[in-house]
């Protein structure tokens, strides 16, 4: 009766493991030949190149307000300035380039 017993538990083990390979298997297959759902990101961005001096009633800090009423927040900023900016833009100076996000 114990010899039994102990022969049906190692194979109810055995066979819980080769199921659950099978469905890992499939589960792999499908995520490498891209078959599960595809995420599409959250967010859109936009850029705005400005003056690091905004004025209140300036044309740069009116753009800002009027991306804010759209819905757009700021994500990031960053500023470029001497040789780099001359040589790219033209420009004297410096220029700050700020991202904004909003949801879709």
């Amino acid at each position: 009766m114990q010899e039994r017993g102990r022969s049906v538990r190692p194979r109810m083990l055995t066979g819980l493991i080769v199921v659950m390979l099978l469905f890992g298997s499939f589960a792999a297959g499908n995520y490498a030949s891209g078959q599960s759902k595809k995420k599409k990101s959250k967010w859109e961005y936009t850029s705005l190149r400005h003056s690091p001096y905004l004025k209140n009633s300036g044309s740069d800090m009116q753009k800002m307000k009027a991306l804010g009423a759209e819905g757009w927040e700021l994500a990031s900023s960053y500023g470029v300035k001497g040789e780099e900016l001359a040589s790219s833009y033209g420009v004297k100076g410096e220029i700050i380039t700020s991202v904004f996000k909003r949801k879709r």
